[in-house]
């Protein structure tokens, strides 16, 4: 599931941060989100990437799924877990808000 909605919204981007370095801040996060286009679109405001990357960093993502979408890793072997959680996410209204209300 996890590949399946990275390669659907594109949100992975490069970014350095190595396994074992603990969780990505929110500001990682939406420095990453923010640098790609094709997640939401070019028009996504700043306000809109934060709250996603908010969303993703407060949820049950492990740190290893975090630091795939910095280190755009297309590779990630999501644990049934992550997929899990990333469901959770992307169905839940904040999620739809951040997107829609920014």
């Amino acid at each position: 599931m996890f590949a399946a909605v990275a390669a659907l919204t594109m949100f992975t981007l490069s970014g350095c941060s190595g396994e074992g370095e603990g969780r990505p801040s929110v500001d990682d996060l939406s420095d990453a989100l923010s640098r790609n286009d094709s997640l939401f679109g070019p028009s996504m405001p700043g306000g809109a990437v934060e709250c996603v990357a908010k969303l993703f960093h407060d949820s049950d993502l492990s740190d290893n799924a975090l630091r795939a979408i910095l280190d755009e890793d297309a590779d990630y072997d999501e644990t049934d877990e992550d997929s899990d959680a990333l469901r959770r996410i992307t169905g839940h209204q904040g999620f739809a808000e951040c997107v829609a209300a920014q």
